[in-house]
């Protein structure tokens, strides 16, 4: 009798003992999950920004470059300095439909990382290609500023003179600001960001192993 108790007693213990292994493992599971949605959705929202940006950047372009495409310098780089912003118009929505196809919650921890690896890939893609055409892009975009300012009266006769020097000038100084403020901007929002995830991910993944 006493060995039939103490039996019972033991399947009980090994009863509360694995409900507390999987209790204990389902709120790690979480914890990791909470802390890595956390880390992206700063990327996420900095995307959002970003492509709610760019949407009058491409419209203000397209409207002035069609409204003053008799000069053709400003229709070059109207158009050249269009084209670029509504890449990155495009590309902003690529990632956004990237970082919202992460299913933290349901999703197997392998597949989150093959979605959050699918993500980091584009994402590197997009920033080579915008540190690479950066000086184009600030080039035609300088260019293209001036000369519609001067068109629709911001801009003096005098000042219209001395338009090469400004252009130099300002780019010399727009270019390593510009390049330093993106490097900037890609470590705290992005490769940071990425790098806790896939931290966060890996963690999971070797308990479920354990």
């Amino acid at each position: 009798m006493e060995l039939d108790e103490l039996k019972r007693s033991w399947e009980q213990y090994d009863q509360k003992l694995a409900e507390n292994l999987r209790l204990n493992q389902e709120l790690l599971r979480r914890s990791n999950l909470d802390r890595s949605r956390r880390e992206m959705n700063t990327t996420l929202n900095w995307v959002w920004v970003n492509v709610l940006c760019v949407i009058p950047l491409v419209l203000l372009s397209l409207r002035w470059t069609l409204v003053y495409s008799r000069d053709p310098l400003l229709l070059i780089c109207g158009i050249v300095f269009t084209i670029f912003m509504s890449l990155s118009f495009l590309y902003g929505l690529k990632e956004l439909a990237l970082l919202r196809k992460i299913d933290y919650y349901r999703a197997p921890v392998m597949e989150l990382q093959k979605q959050l690896l699918a993500f980091g890939t584009f994402y590197h893609k997009v920033k080579k290609f915008e540190l690479y055409t950066l000086p184009v892009v600030l080039v035609a975009g300088l260019i293209f500023v001036f000369k519609v300012s001067y068109k629709i009266g911001y801009l003096k006769v005098d000042m219209l003179e001395r338009f090469p020097k400004m252009v130099i000038i300002d780019l010399l100084i727009l270019i390593p600001l510009t390049y330093l403020l993106l490097i900037w901007l890609y470590r705290n929002f992005y490769d940071k960001k990425v790098k806790a995830a896939r931290q966060f991910f890996a963690e999971l993944e070797e308990f479920e192993r354990e």
